[in-house]
């Protein structure tokens, strides 16, 4: 009977821990205008260096327009126009 107190209070606190660190990290989306992309290869550009920063990143040449899901404390949104200006191109957030 007290492994199986120890076991479920474990579990409880194992949980617990887990809820935690998902409030402490808290996603947000950044949704940005990207000008001067011209092709598919200064999509990929862009998005490579996206992901550095972006546990979800989408780039589209054609509509000049990129979204980053990111987690707070991790990046923030001038980091990600940093790395957008960093591969050549201005980025501006879309409200």
């Amino acid at each position: 009977m007290k492994i199986l107190i120890i076991v479920v209070a474990g579990i409880l606190l194992w949980s617990g821990g887990a809820l935690l660190a998902d409030e402490q990290h808290k996603s947000q989306t950044l949704n940005m205008k990207i000008e001067g992309m011209t092709c598919g290869m200064c999509e990929a550009k862009v998005k490579r260096e996206l992901k550095n920063l972006c546990t979800e990143a989408a780039v589209d040449y054609k509509k000049d327009w990129g979204r980053c899901v990111y987690e707070e404390g991790k990046a923030t949104p001038e980091q990600i126009l940093n790395a957008v200006k960093k591969t050549g191109f201005k980025g501006t957030l879309i409200p």
